[in-house]
């Protein structure tokens, strides 16, 4: 079996478990077994359960990349730039609406998964930043990242709430929010 299929097999495996409430059970050795599959290959593609749900959002990432030009992103503002890039990374999570929900659901139950979805969050929210030229160092950059990242969860809270396939819906409330940053942007940070 190739690295990617077992990475897909795993990926299934573990929204299965989380589904069944076994999260706690999904150890390497239990992976292999249920795959029937050796650890040491199982091991060639993630370290940890953990470590595959981070592999789960670096594509994710990709794949919200994967039609976006930054030359195009040049030619708008920047608020246009981050709702591109967004309403991409939501397009991404609603291609695969069944893993979203059950690492929801993780999140849900599990504090420590819940801190670990937040920490993935902010690594994509630093990847947008980069990708529609937001400077995010320094303290000031450290405070835009952060504001994003909290206007992407109360967005996503919302999405999934409501259904993950009503883009007008999704649009709205993504533009509302930035055109806030926007407002406390221009009025707090110079």
């Amino acid at each position: 079996m190739s690295v990617n299929n077992i990475k897909k097999s795993l990926i299934s495996l573990v929204i299965k478990e989380i589904n069944n409430g076994n999260w706690d059970k999904l150890t390497i050795d239990y992976m292999s077994k249920k795959l029937q599959t050796p650890s040491k290959k199982i091991l060639e593609v993630c370290t940890s359960k953990h470590n595959l749900l981070d592999l789960w959002s670096e594509d994710i990432n990709q794949e919200m990349l994967k039609n976006i030009s930054k030359d195009e992103l040049k030619e708008v503002s920047i608020k246009e730039r981050l709702l591109e890039l967004m309403l991409c990374r939501f397009d991404a999570l609603s291609n695969r609406k069944k893993e979203t929900n059950a690492f929801v659901k993780l999140s849900k139950l599990n504090i420590k998964e819940s801190k670990n979805s937040i920490f993935r969050v902010y690594k994509a929210m630093e990847l947008i930043c980069n990708y529609a030229g937001i400077n995010i160092k320094g303290p000031k950059g450290l405070l835009k990242l952060k504001g994003l990242v909290v206007i992407w969860i109360i967005v996503f809270m919302d999405w999934q709430k409501h259904g993950m396939d009503n883009e007008d819906i999704l649009l709205s409330k993504l533009d509302k929010n930035l055109s806030y940053a926007e407002k406390f942007k221009n009025t707090f940070i110079n």
